[in-house]
């Protein structure tokens, strides 16, 4: 017997990461995105993914409530996105160095 299809439609709510925020690194792109993980409720915490400079988050219709309090959360951030502080990695990926040279 076949399995049925889940047909939930989905709850879909995307920010753009400018480019001022990112610095053009892909590394600090990620890293917002870990930040942003770190500030949502745990239930939607691996909803949330990164499709270039597009943060999304994509929810079951079923947990509306949990959607819109990670949706809050993510705008809340977005706001401040710019002032998060530049992590070493990050530093490294934007000056396009090596790590021996930014140990230096």
């Amino acid at each position: 017997m076949p399995k049925p299809e889940k047909n939930d439609i989905e709850l879909i709510r995307s920010w753009t990461l400018s480019p001022a925020t990112t610095m053009g690194s892909s590394v600090r792109a990620k890293g917002i995105l870990q930040e942003l993980q770190s500030r949502v409720p745990s239930a939607a915490k691996r909803s949330l993914a990164l499709d270039g400079s597009e943060v999304i988050l994509a929810m079951p219709s079923s947990e509306k409530a949990v959607f819109r309090a990670a949706a809050a959360d993510v705008t809340e951030t977005m706001a401040d996105a710019e002032k998060l502080p530049v992590i070493p990695r990050e530093i490294q990926d934007i000056l396009g160095m090596k790590a021996s040279e930014r140990h230096r």
